[in-house]
């Protein structure tokens, strides 16, 4: 399938069946009817008892969908239509419930032991029940609404689901659901199901768009299950319940309300201190020794205690720093050796296996001179990642296999030929051009390559990549950001969330800021869900300014979205709003853009530069000029760059120099190319611009796929795409299943321009 996860092309089955939806009130087929006629939505909840999600609480699920199975293989062919709202819930019949009224503690016996302080105690707890009758003939309890949020998380929105509970009878079944569903905490499983009569074409996804990312990802999370992906009318979601609310009605009803947040967006505000014992997260991200029955956080006491924190901080490093020391085999008096220098080391094993080629420690020393002997360690950002994974998450009990993954088979980044880091001491990119300011070269003797070390830069006849899971950490840069991160700084939830100290996300956006900060801004390392993950236990490590190389690029067809009558394919279209959000130096060049000023489209903000021109190819002065002036500004800012290169190779310590070189990096960043149409290609900005509009409910849309609109000006269609960054799906009390998606504005390619 064309394009990465932030620049990918629609399904081209969920193509045909937008289309043919939009076509079904013009063709009246059957098919067509059934489509309009059968769409009501069912919602079914379920909690799972554990944390390997293998397990349904049998009592927990509400809104059963019944199907029907296939006699020979057991598959499943379709939805009974009766499982549907309103029908699958109207049950007449009697019911009755076992209530517990009490706990009877009279049985227990103390008994002292003569001589000592001690005593026993033996006996059992037994439970007072009562019968509750559902005379009233009210209904079991029922899901009345529900919505459903798949965002892209790096624009700091998470996954989340809420969930509402109508409760007719609370004699018979407030206590079921207040023992299953009101327990933060608690993992649960929510679908949205439509009967397959409301898939006009019949068909589930293709295998181009699913199978190759649900490939690689089952390769890291054993639990992913194609059935959860390839549907386009059903949509799974795996959450843990975070909050809840519950109101009493004037009919004696409760109407319930839960909270929940997908999987992944939960396990990273575990602590960083390392702790032998596995322990519980809760839903404020505070952490719990497993069996501590009074609860006690593991860290504990004031806030504002540096040296605890400290404390607390180090910890990671010190296992960390104890790792790379004892597998070089050295102790700490002799890490200056010569003989270690140019020396890498794989965790784990065969380096020759592409998973874990990138995962492996380096030893060397800065520019090679002989009165520079200082020895510099790094690991690189792949294995600090699995070091994570290993000595903090793979002890979380709350949520089984869960797992952060950054690696060169899943995450990739835009290919800059003269990128380095400012600040090699900390943020290192190996490989001859990465590592090579002017005459010289910081960590020569990494050089040659060894086969237990890739490029950061890959280069191919087809495809061109550099991959952040390379990217060389030194130790003494975690320890850095471990002693100076302040979780009081960082946007938090609550107060119990800055005294459970620094968490995995707290560090994580440093090490992102390091290296964002050594690459001039070319790189910017975000946590997010892959949109093909169901189960929602994995995140990716992944480079956020990476919308996939550039000949993927121009093979993504945008898909036109049918709206307004006039559209070849009728519309789906039920709600459509755009709105620009300009940034206030936009706001005061936006004055500027009428012929009779005396200021070029040239000197406008990028973005503003960029939609108000006309066709590149023309011969327009203005837009000559254009071209014109991002060529000498490459060439400008590349020998700027060249120069402060070398300056900082004659005094790499120097602070000043780093400071400069970032600012030449930032620079030719913004033009990295001398054509400006490839320099857009490459770096695929985001405009401020948003789209807003809402369909009948279907699954298949990710976040990242590219979506044009007949409907808006056409200066917009001419220049511009809108990729997915929210997906919001909601059934309301009559099981009407409506889609709202949020899109952002991207240039379009010039290879696409007709």
């Amino acid at each position: 399938m064309p394009g990465d996860i932030f620049y990918t092309e629609v399904d081209l089955n969920l193509k045909e069946e937008l289309n043919a939806r939009g076509r079904s009130g013009f063709n009246r087929t059957q098919k067509s009817l059934n489509f309009m006629l059968d769409k009501v939505a069912n919602v079914q909840l379920a909690a799972y008892d554990g944390s390997d999600r293998n397990t349904i609480i049998a009592d927990s699920v509400i809104g059963p969908i019944t199907t029907t199975k296939d006699v020979d293989t057991g598959a499943i062919k379709s939805f009974i239509k009766q499982s549907f709202l309103p029908n699958s819930y109207l049950n007449p019949q009697k019911r009755t419930a076992n209530i517990v009224t009490n706990i009877d503690l009279t049985s227990f016996q103390i008994e002292k032991k003569e001589g000592t302080l001690d005593v026993s105690v033996s006996g059992e707890a037994t439970r007072v029940t009562s019968s509750a009758q559902n005379v009233s003939q009210r209904i079991p309890p029922v899901i009345t609404a529900c919505s459903m949020t798949i965002s892209d998380n790096s624009q700091a929105a998470l996954n989340k689901a809420e969930i509402q509970i109508l409760i007719p009878n609370a004699d018979v079944d407030l206590d079921t659901i207040e023992k299953i569903y009101f327990r933060p905490g608690r993992l649960i499983q929510l679908r949205i199901v439509h009967p397959n009569s409301a898939v006009i074409t019949g068909q589930s996804l293709t295998s181009e768009s699913v199978l190759p990312s649900f490939n690689q990802m089952k390769q890291e999370n054993s639990d992913l299950k194609l059935e959860t992906i390839n549907k386009i009318n059903e949509l799974h979601f795996e959450g843990v319940i975070t909050s809840f609310e519950f109101s009493y009605e004037q009919d004696a009803s409760v109407s319930a309300t839960i909270f929940t947040t997908g999987i992944s967006n939960v396990y990273t505000d575990l602590t960083m201190l390392i702790n032998d014992q596995p322990f519980l997260t809760s839903s404020l991200g505070h952490s719990y020794v497993n069996g501590d029955i009074n609860k006690k956080s593991i860290i504990s006491g004031s806030a504002d205690s540096k040296k605890q924190k400290k404390s607390q901080r180090n910890t990671l490093y010190d296992s960390l720093a104890n790792e790379v020391f004892d597998l070089i085999g050295i102790k700490e008096e002799k890490k200056n050796s010569a003989k270690f220098v140019g020396s890498m080391y794989s965790k784990l094993g065969n380096a020759n296996e592409k998973e874990n080629s990138d995962r492996y420690i380096a030893v060397t020393d800065s520019f090679d001179s002989e009165t520079n002997s200082d020895r510099i360690y790094y690991v690189s950002l792949a294995y600090l990642i699995d070091f994570i994974n290993r000595t903090i998450i793979s002890n979380n009990k709350t949520i089984d296999s869960a797992k952060i993954i950054c690696n060169d088979i899943l995450c990739k980044s835009n290919y800059y030929e003269h990128l380095v880091s400012s600040d090699p001491r900390s943020i290192l990119l190996f490989g001859k051009n990465t590592q090579t300011y002017g005459e010289e070269i910081f960590g020569n003797k990494l050089l040659p390559e060894t086969p237990l070390l890739k490029t950061f830069l890959e280069k191919t006849q087809t495809e061109n990549y550099s991959y952040p899971s390379r990217i060389l950490i030194s130790l003494q840069c975690i320890q850095s950001i471990l002693d100076n991160i302040d979780p009081i700084e960082e946007v938090t939830d609550s107060k119990q969330e800055i005294q459970s100290g620094v968490q995995i996300k707290h560090f994580l956006r440093r090490v992102s800021d390091k290296i964002s900060t050594a690459t001039g801004r070319a790189i910017d390392m975000k946590l997010i869900c892959h949109p093909n993950d169901t189960t929602m236990s994995s995140l990716l490590f992944y480079d956020a300014n990476f919308a996939g190389a550039a000949n993927k690029q121009q093979e993504v067809v945008p898909f036109s979205v049918p709206m307004f009558a006039n559209h070849e394919n009728g519309t789906i279209v039920r709600e459509f709003s755009i709105k620009a959000k300009l940034p206030g130096s936009a706001k005061s060049l936006a004055f500027v853009l009428n012929d009779g000023t005396d200021v070029s489209e040239a000197k406008i903000a990028p973005f503003l530069q960029f939609m108000y021109q006309d066709d590149l190819t023309s011969a327009n002065t203005a837009i000559k000029d254009m071209i014109k002036d991002h060529a000498e500004k490459h060439i400008k800012y590349l020998e700027e760059l060249n120069n402060n290169k070398i300056e900082l190779s004659n005094r790499p310590y120097d602070t000043t120099l780093q400071g400069k070189l970032k600012a030449a990096l930032i620079k030719y960043i913004q033009y990295p190319k001398e054509r400006i149409e490839e320099s857009v290609l490459l770096g695929s900005p985001q405009f401020p611009y948003e789209v807003t509009f809402t369909i009948d409910g279907v699954a298949g849309f990710r976040y990242g796929d590219v979506l044009t609109f007949e409907g808006i000006p056409q200066r917009y269609r001419n220049n511009t795409v809108f990729s997915i960054k929210d997906i919001q799906h909601n059934v309301d009390t009559s099981g009407m299943w409506t889609t709202k998606i949020s899109c952002i504005m991207r240039p379009k390619l010039w290879a696409e321009k007709k």
